[in-house]
């Protein structure tokens, strides 16, 4: 789809077009036995499943060259939530109807916070230390010499296995770098750097025994409604109209007030506790 299939992982080295394979055979890759009777699967104890981007970047948004990602499955903003959905339902199923599911771990993640605003202030992270502060300025791909050791705003994760107790909602301390350590101390290789070796790994949620409460397949993403925008109103506006109490606009205004509440107790101004 123009571009949006094209996995950005064969960017890293020592990973080819030629190693990546389609989504497409997944669930048929899942079923297949060896001569042993055991799951086929587990030559590949870990999978990677990148989504579509859909047009990306040989779709120019007017006279921006810039990328667009309508018509993927990778829930960007300017996409529709659908053709995310369908993906998580069917890499959950193909798992779920599986001999691997007794054993699986089906991790959920974004690589980004959808530029919505964040209430909590990102703290500082363990710094990576395999390059010194002149070789980060001089790599050429970090410009300013970010020495990445301070954590973004948070990005959610959704943890799946049939091995995690009912209900679970974890408050521990994460980042991307977890998923390096769970496979370091699952697969018994050594950290790459020092923050994925100070990262908390996911493997203390796997310590229910196993349920069999879950569900073969989940219901069907609902289709995305068409919003007309709303006509134009005639006339002057009035003022005195009070502000609509749901919606877009007055979350939205409540966001902007909560952030200018928060920021300003942080430069020293008390913050008024709204009703």
């Amino acid at each position: 789809m123009q571009g949006g299939w094209i996995s950005q992982v064969a960017s890293l080295k020592g990973i080819s077009l030629l190693d990546i394979h389609s989504f497409g055979h997944f669930a048929r890759d899942l079923q297949q036995r060896g001569d042993d009777g055991k799951p086929a699967y587990l030559q590949y104890p870990y999978t990677f499943i990148e989504p579509n981007f859909g047009a990306s970047f040989f779709s120019p948004q007017g006279s921006n060259p810039g990328p667009r990602y309508k018509g993927g499955s990778s829930q960007h903003p300017e996409d529709n939530m659908v053709g995310g959905e369908g993906l998580i339902k069917a890499v959950y199923e193909a798992i779920r109807c599986s001999p691997v599911w007794e054993t699986s771990l089906l991790v959920i993640v974004y690589d980004e916070h959808g530029g919505f605003y964040d209430s909590v202030k990102p703290g500082p992270a363990p710094s990576p230390d395999d390059m010194s502060a002149e070789e980060i300025g001089k790599c050429g791909l970090n410009e300013y010499g970010f020495d990445f050791k301070r954590y973004g705003v948070r990005v959610p994760a959704v943890i799946v296995s049939p091995l995690i107790p009912k209900h679970t909602v974890d408050h521990t301390l994460y980042d991307h770098s977890s998923i390096l350590r769970t496979l370091g101390k699952w697969l018994n290789i050594g950290p790459l750097t020092g923050r994925d070796a100070k990262a908390n790994d996911l493997l203390p949620l796997l310590r229910n025994p196993l349920r069999d409460d879950c569900p073969l397949t989940l219901v069907n993403p609902a289709a995305q409604r068409r919003i007309e925008p709303p006509a134009a109103a005639s006339g002057s506006p009035n003022a005195d109209t009070p502000l609509a109490k749901s919606g877009n606009m007055i979350g939205f205004l409540r966001v902007l007030l909560k952030a200018e509440l928060e920021l300003g107790a942080s430069e020293g101004t008390p913050a008024e506790r709204i009703i």
